[in-house]
């Protein structure tokens, strides 16, 4: 139960962490990968998959 909570938790840390550094004016790779480094170790993507997903959300 425990684990459960921490991986649902880890999704509120990770866009808490984002949109901190968002607002903070970090540029948003940056922002995505505060976020990022939130995320539980056997889901996370890795710097290089962010990168590409954002040049395709802006592309």
């Amino acid at each position: 139960m425990a684990q459960r909570v921490k991986r649902n938790m880890s999704a509120f840390d990770c866009t808490r962490a984002t949109l901190v550094a968002y607002v903070a004016k970090k540029p948003t790779l940056l922002a995505i990968d505060a976020g990022r480094k939130h995320i539980q170790l056997d889901i996370k993507p890795t710097f290089n998959q962010m990168e590409v997903w954002l040049a395709e959300q802006e592309g």
